[in-house]
């Protein structure tokens, strides 16, 4: 075996070293941010900025708010979203989690734009669900729905887990729904009727869209702040937001507080573990900075 001379085993020495500082340089601390589809763009129009920064890299996963909740609860995230309260049960599991308000985002009810219904009752919204009306010429016999050729209504809802479906249960007076199969049925919360017909279920705002564009007798429920994010999408023209209580759904109806079915957005962290690049994106996200990305979505920044 050859042996290596002094002038060889410097340029090996070298070598090594400077490997292992350019893998040093490049390597980049990472949190892992899970939850809520809704909060998902939010947190995804900051990452660029926030990592240029501060050198912290994000993932993102986007599973629903309960799975965000849970996963930070065990220790697979480092910040939860969450487009609900935490229930009462997950603070009861897991005292150690701590909600912090990011944004405040309105519930809409959208239908095809053949439809020509253009606004319901909150009262309405809960009969449709919860199965008082089969077909849209029973809620109001003074519009034409010939275009709907009188089919059965087609509803569509966020499946569990999903932290808009708890929002819209409780904003309209909605009990939990049971699930069979494909199909969730609602029962209204004094059980005054309970839906026969059953709702599709969706997980994305762009499901939902696409549902509501092909189907003339659907309706569905969805972020405003969401829908903003889609308007350049073809389909975005075949669907309209309904107005509730004859308030329409706008991000300056929701600031002013005139449009009342609204909910907040959340961040969920474990108030036990000192993590800094937690607190750094905390702080970066509650800065004027942080505040555009929640405005630049239709989102009311807190």
């Amino acid at each position: 075996m050859p042996i290596k001379t002094p002038h060889k085993l410097i340029q090996v020495l070298l070598v090594s070293l400077l490997c292992s500082f350019v893998n040093f340089g490049y390597a980049k601390e990472v949190i892992t941010i899970t939850g809520s589809t809704t909060v998902a763009p939010i947190v995804k129009a900051s990452e660029s900025q926030f990592t240029n920064q501060t050198g912290v890299s994000i993932i993102i996963r986007a599973k629903g708010s309960s799975a965000g909740i849970e996963a930070v609860a065990k220790g697979e995230a480092n910040i939860g979203m969450a487009s609900r309260p935490l229930k009462q049960s997950e603070l009861q599991q897991w005292p150690q989690l701590k909600a912090i308000t990011l944004a405040e985002d309105a519930i809409v009810l959208i239908v095809n734009s053949k439809n020509p219904i253009t606004n319901l009752t909150r009262q309405q919204v809960n009969e449709l669900y919860s199965g008082k009306y089969n077909n849209w010429d029973q809620l109001n016999k003074e519009l034409n729905f010939n275009l709907l050729k009188n089919q059965h209504i087609q509803l569509i809802s966020k499946k569990e887990g999903h932290g808009s479906l708890s929002a819209f249960i409780k904003l309209f007076g909605l009990s939990k729904p049971s699930v069979k199969g494909r199909k969730m049925y609602f029962k209204s919360a004094d059980a005054s009727q309970f839906n026969s017909l059953g709702a599709s279920q969706v997980d994305t705002a762009k499901q939902a869209m696409t549902l509501v564009a092909r189907l003339k007798n659907s309706i569905a429920y969805e972020s405003l702040g969401t829908l903003e994010t889609l308007k350049a999408d073809p389909l975005y023209t075949q669907i309209k937001m309904l107005s509730i209580d004859d308030i329409k759904p706008t991000v300056a109806s929701v600031t002013l507080g005139e449009y009342l079915i609204k909910r907040s957005l959340l961040l969920i962290i474990d108030q036990n573990k000192n993590n800094p690049h937690v607190t750094q994106y905390l702080q970066y996200m509650s800065s004027p900075e942080g505040k555009e990305h929640i405005k630049a979505y239709g989102y009311i920044a807190k």
